[in-house]
């Protein structure tokens, strides 16, 4: 954490002051799923990154980069912990204080309960994609017969 020009608890060697970081912190929400990466951490007891993965229908590499970006500016920190059975461990993901701050006022604007309401809209719709996937690659008329005939009047 921080090479000695500042005190700031960020593990990104770019951000020198505050103000680099507030900007870093304003990208990060700006970019897809950072928000909503905030919004699912249970904000008393954190929360598995499979879980987290499985909250959402989008890419896992990208909720990766959200997650190791979120944790680079210090708004979620990780927690080892041993597994309910007592062999193993997990790894959780848990708001710090800083994310607690964001998380609060992203509820303040409703922006956690649009999380909510998107989850199983996403699922769905990651659902017809894969099923128009499909369809497209077996299309039951010839995509060059359409194309031309749009052409020809």
């Amino acid at each position: 954490m921080g090479d000695g020009k500042t005190d700031l608890p960020v593990e990104d060697d770019e951000i020198e002051d505050l103000d680099d970081w507030r900007e870093a912190i304003g990208e990060f929400l700006n970019q897809m799923y950072g928000m909503r990466l905030l919004c699912e951490i249970d904000a008393y007891s954190g929360t598995r990154f499979v879980h987290i993965k499985e909250a959402f229908a989008g890419s896992s590499s990208t909720l990766t980069r959200r997650k190791n970006r979120a944790l680079e500016l210090y708004l979620i920190e990780k927690e080892i912990r041993p597994t309910e059975e007592g062999y193993g461990t997990h790894t959780y993901y848990q708001l710090t204080n800083v994310g607690k701050h964001i998380r609060a006022e992203l509820e303040n604007r409703q922006i956690g309960r649009l999380h909510q309401k998107l989850k199983p809209l996403e699922h769905q719709m990651k659902s017809h994609r894969d099923s128009m996937k499909e369809w497209g690659s077996k299309m039951p008329v010839d995509p060059l017969v359409v194309y031309y005939g749009d052409h020809d009047q």
